[in-house]
């Protein structure tokens, strides 16, 4: 019965999952859910709805750290019914009632993060859970004659939808008011004009834009993807895509971004590289919050002292992927890294 069930929800659940909820910070968290369900033998109907929890769960951390392919390619060569009680943290079970003829309850599976990435290490599998910062998006439409900007007639900002807690892709919209028409209007949009994306990034605070053109043909929809920094002021292309214009549209488009920032910032786990660091801080505490945010990244394999001395220890970092993921990772946790001369990691505050 249990590999009936883990089949069903393979297969349920190899489709990127799309949950537009409540957003949050921790890749790793997992959601509550509800049973609610009719029985006559209540012991057993908890059994079933548990295996069935766990596996669903399991997949929405896969479904956020792993690109598609490669959740497909681990999927296949692993045994649920033997390895996955193997990275479960606890289980957690709130408001149960067992009735004559119902069990009812909630319940939410952790699973152990260092267990779940060493299996993924194990296997090969390369991962992200790398968050971007929020990334204005940034959009031209056109039809025929019709041609749009930044408007609520522009059928991009017609969908606004929220962040999605499965994504590690995070975006804003711009208000669409007529000064942000002023500084960026249609024909600079799709001449990806970078002084006016440099304003415009420069009002909303944002470092980062996509510039999403879309152009309908008949039944189809062409999408061009670009990207911009401010730091640099370069536009580099993404990609190019054409979707059917239907209602699904808009949700491949975000798919589609997701995919493109995991594959921007996986980290390799077949790449092991090292650091000699001097770790810069403010006090004890200070170190002690540095170190416990860098031996808390799942990329990290482990940090030995070589030197103590006061506010100014030398560390030997070692750990999995590009300098540059790592980099990210710990900007996540507001600590800067330089590498020029010498590494140096402090506080960004």
């Amino acid at each position: 019965m249990i590999k009936s069930i883990i089949m069903n929800f393979f297969i349920t659940f190899i489709i990127v999952l799309l949950s537009y909820t409540s957003y949050s910070k921790n890749i790793y968290e997992t959601s509550f859910h509800n049973i609610n369900q009719k029985t006559i033998n209540a012991a057993k109907t908890k059994t079933t709805q548990i295996e069935i929890i766990k596996i669903k769960s399991f997949n929405n951390i896969l479904d956020r750290i792993l690109l598609t392919e490669d959740k497909n390619k681990f999927l296949k060569n692993y045994d649920y019914s033997y390895n996955l009680e193997k990275i479960i943290l606890n289980i957690i079970i709130e408001n149960e009632l067992i009735t004559s003829n119902k069990y009812i309850a909630d319940v939410k599976v952790n699973f152990d993060k260092k267990e779940l990435i060493q299996i993924l290490r194990n296997n090969k599998i390369n991962y992200s859970d790398v968050f971007s910062n929020d990334i204005l998006l940034i959009s031209s439409y056109s039809e025929d004659f019709l041609n749009l900007g930044l408007s609520n007639e522009n059928i991009f900002y017609k969908y606004q939808i929220q962040n999605n807690m499965n994504s590690l892709f995070n975006y804003f919209y711009p208000e669409l008011s007529p000064n942000d028409r002023f500084i960026i209007p249609y024909k600079k949009i799709i001449n990806n004009d970078k002084s006016s994306l440099k304003n415009i990034s420069k009002k909303y605070n944002s470092d980062e834009i996509i510039i999403v053109q879309l152009k309908k043909n008949n039944k189809h929809i062409d999408i061009s993807f670009n990207y911009y920094n401010i730091d640099n002021n370069e536009i580099i292309f993404i990609d190019k895509k054409n979707f059917i214009y239907d209602e699904n549209f808009y949700e491949k488009i975000f798919i589609f971004l997701n995919n493109w920032w995991k594959n921007k910032n996986l980290i390799n786990n077949n790449l092991i590289n090292s650091l000699n660091c001097y770790i810069k801080s403010y006090n004890y505490n200070d170190l002690m919050n540095i170190k416990s945010n860098i031996k808390n990244l799942s990329q990290i394999r482990n940090i030995n002292y070589l030197s103590i001395a006061l506010n100014n220890n030398l560390e030997e970092i070692n750990y999995y992927g590009d300098f540059s993921i790592f980099k990210k990772s710990l900007s996540l946790f507001d600590i800067n890294i330089s590498n020029e001369d010498e590494c140096i990691i402090d506080s960004a505050g």
